[in-house]
């Protein structure tokens, strides 16, 4: 699963050396980012690593969870997101009392604020940056703040990272290209078998019942209600399975964001309103419930950096309709684990819905064969990979920096 790199890693750990890394990200919030850490966290401290995570600012939703896992979790409360000085100085002070040997940022500001602390804390850590969206394409820099924030993290990226952590190719060709980087290495997100298929305690039909499900045929859609993840190409779509091919599916489009009323007033707008269910935003366990109850995994991101929903249905045999955006194509087998159709095509994704309705055999393939597929995304074996990148980068520091010199097959 991993980019090719000049010399391959040896996946044995020296005797007794065991990492301490501190995880910086802006919140704890419930997000792709901060779910990975909850993931990624236990897998490495069942290798023997120390795994600390610092959240700049509110919310910590997920920190209870992290703590129940063991691991240590530091609430910084930075008033604001902007000031620079105090979250340099809680975190330098933070890499003073601890001495460690990575330091990773996440997202935007966790990355930015991770590097500068790093360096004038003037200790021996690596610095690395994990870098999750295609949000450079999403939310272009045309103001004067955001060119000035895309120069400083291009800039502070290259001067101050070790390595960017891509997680997936189409992530790493988009910080390539929109800031410059050269050192970067792709290593995707990925799931917990235990935590998604392991806890299913009820058949799909009693949790259909359970849940107000009908016999209708229903596609879940987990997804925040932004832009970049294509609602109203997904409700374009329903409109035309209904007058062009009579068919109604209920949806079930689960998520938070700014843009719910804007997607509820479309949905009327195209006279299909009473066959979407809108939810909020859920903790993990009750989304992977409505997921098993349904038929069929919808999402028609624009953009799309490497969404685990599209793992977790996979593994929960949910056959998973998407866009071939970002990180999706590296997760999705075209008409074998999935079906994958262009992004912002509302007329593609009608067809590949109407496809997969009408054909049960279909479903069953496809979802028969994801479940195999997704198991290169387990993360034990994830876990091994960022364990052996880290000491690569304490045994040969940035000379000897892992680069990816071409772009195998994901599983290769």
């Amino acid at each position: 699963v991993y980019s090719v790199v000049k010399e391959p890693f040896d996946h044995d750990m020296p005797s007794g050396k065991s990492l301490a890394i501190l995880n910086v990200i802006p919140t704890l919030g419930v997000g792709g980012a901060e779910r990975w850490l909850t993931t990624l966290g236990p897998a490495l401290q069942k290798r023997g690593h120390e795994f600390h995570v610092a959240a700049l600012w509110a919310p910590y939703d997920l920190g209870q969870e992290l703590e129940a896992a063991g691991i240590h979790v530091f609430r910084l409360d930075v008033p604001h997101r902007r000031l620079f000085p105090i979250a340099i100085a809680k975190l330098r002070a933070l890499m003073h009392r601890n001495q460690y040997d990575i330091v990773n940022g996440h997202l935007l500001f966790g990355s930015l604020y991770a590097r500068f602390a790093a360096t004038f804390a003037r200790g021996p850590a690596r610095v690395v940056s994990t870098m999750y969206n295609l949000g450079y394409d999403s939310y272009p820099a045309k103001s004067i703040y955001r060119r000035l924030g895309k120069y400083l993290d291009g800039w502070s990226a290259r001067r101050l990272d070790d390595l960017a952590i891509c997680v997936s190719h189409g992530v790493e060709a988009h910080y390539r290209k929109h800031l410059g980087l050269a050192k970067t290495f792709v290593l995707p997100l990925g799931i917990s078998p235990e935590t998604i298929i392991g806890k299913s305690t009820r058949d799909r039909d009693e949790l259909r019942r359970s849940l107000g499900i009908d016999n209708s045929f229903v596609i879940v859609n987990p997804a925040r209600f932004v832009p970049e993840k294509g609602h109203r190409y997904l409700l374009e779509a329903l409109r035309i399975l209904k007058t062009v091919h009579g068919l109604t599916p209920q949806v079930l489009a689960i998520g938070g964001g700014s843009l719910r009323p804007v997607i509820e007033e479309a949905a009327r707008e195209r006279g299909i309103v009473a066959q979407v269910a809108f939810l909020p935003a859920l903790p993990q366990q009750h989304l992977l419930e409505y997921m098993r109850a349904a038929d069929l995994m919808v999402l028609p991101s624009t953009h799309d950096g490497c969404p685990t929903v599209v793992l977790e249905a996979m593994a929960l045999g949910i056959p998973v309709v998407a866009t071939a955006v970002g990180g999706i194509v590296d997760q999705v087998d075209p008409d074998v684990s999935g079906l994958l159709v262009p992004p912002a095509d509302a007329e593609s994704l009608a067809d590949a819905l109407h496809r997969i309705m009408n054909n049960q055999e279909l479903r069953e393939q496809l979802a028969h064969t994801a479940k195999r597929h997704v198991e290169r995304f387990y993360v034990a074996e994830l876990a091994q990979g960022y364990e052996a990148l880290c000491m690569q980068l304490l045994t040969k520091g940035r000379a000897g920096t892992p680069s990816a010199t071409s772009v195998p097959e994901i599983g290769t």
